[in-house]
């Protein structure tokens, strides 16, 4: 039998673990895309693309591949808070 593409929502939930009303709210609110994750059937029935699906559900793995290569930067910002120090400079070194 040839691959299929294109499954009902319901068939989709059993797959995937997604429940109907999820597959409906990321429709719904435009999180997925008509002709990309999902389509109309000519009969109006709703299917979910398995290859849009997954090309969505790995969208931010190229993302992230690339948070792995740049280097650490922290936000977090230690000088000026005027806690527990008069002076913005840094403590001496430990001997």
């Amino acid at each position: 039998m040839a691959s299929v593409n294109h499954v009902t929502i319901e068939k989709f939930s059993s797959e995937t673990g997604y429940s109907p009303n999820a597959v409906r709210s990321k429709i719904k609110r435009g999180e997925w895309r008509l002709g990309y994750e999902f389509c109309k059937a000519p009969d109006g029935r709703i299917l979910v693309s398995l290859e849009g699906y997954d090309a969505w559900a790995t969208s931010n793995m190229k993302e992230s591949k690339l948070a792995q290569r740049l280097p650490y930067k922290s936000t977090f910002n230690t000088r000026g808070s005027g806690v527990g120090s008069a002076s913005s400079s840094s403590p001496p070194p430990l001997t």
